[in-house]
Order: structure tokens, then C-alpha cells, then sequence
């Protein structure tokens, strides 16, 4: 009924990979819990945020390295890419 109402539908709670499945299964947009990732110090979480977007731009860089403009441009849209 969510996603009829243009609604992402968000879980919250998800403790093991069943309930996960589950989930993935009815179409559940977004999840969060233990197993999804344990709570951490904010110091740890900052860490792991710098570190997700500096591997999703390199990511971004190797998918356009077979394109003939193979480099974003700077300030580009592509180096936002998290």
C-alpha cells in the first residue's frame, strides 16, 4: 500500500539474514538493525562514511573508464557519487 501511495517502505528492527530475505522479498526499500550494522561511536561511523564515499567514486571512475571520455569532469556530478 506504501509504495501504491508513492511511499519507500522502511524497515526498521532487522536483527538476522531470514528476516532480511523476508524483507527483499515483499519489496522493503530500506532496513536498519543489528544486522544490517551494529551501533558504533559517531568517531567510527564518520570513518566508515569517508571510506564509502571515497570507494564509491573510485567505483564511479573504473564504470566510466571504458567510456572515451574515460574522466568526470571536476565539480562534475560523478565525484558526488556515494
Amino acid at each position: 500500500m506504501a509504495h501504491e501511495m508513492g511511499f519507500k517502505v522502511v524497515a526498521e528492527g532487522v536483527e538476522d539474514e531470514a528476516c532480511f530475505a523476508v524483507l527483499r522479498e515483499f519489496g522493503c526499500d530500506i532496513a536498519q538493525g543489528w544486522h544490517i550494522g551494529k551501533g558504533m561511536p559517531v568517531e567510527d561511523i564518520e570513518a566508515r562514511l569517508k571510506k564509502d564515499r571515497a570507494d564509491a567514486e573510485i567505483e564511479a571512475i573504473e564504470l566510466n573508464s571504458e567510456l572515451p571520455c574515460s574522466q568526470p569532469a571536476p565539480g562534475s556530478a560523478m565525484r558526488n557519487v556515494a
